[in-house]
């Protein structure tokens, strides 16, 4: 199935002893901003958490609330 992925047709890399290299022995990689990626990665990880927090302090307040009615 050669369906491509993105829209850049990525970076060629020597390496005659991998299994998709080309007659050539190159090997076309991805191109990806790394750096990019783990910022990303870390700002997800921080709204993750911050969205947690959020959802575990109206559970308490919720259970307050509960008690006061009691």
């Amino acid at each position: 199935m050669d369906t491509p992925l993105a829209d850049t047709p990525g970076r060629l890399v020597y390496d005659p002893n991998h299994p998709l290299a080309n007659d050539d022995g190159f090997v076309v990689a991805p191109t990806l901003a790394l750096e990019e990626l783990m910022t990303d990665l870390i700002i997800a990880q921080r709204s993750y958490q911050a969205n947690t927090n959020v959802l575990n302090r109206a559970r308490e307040s919720y259970e307050r609330a509960l008690e006061i009615g009691q």
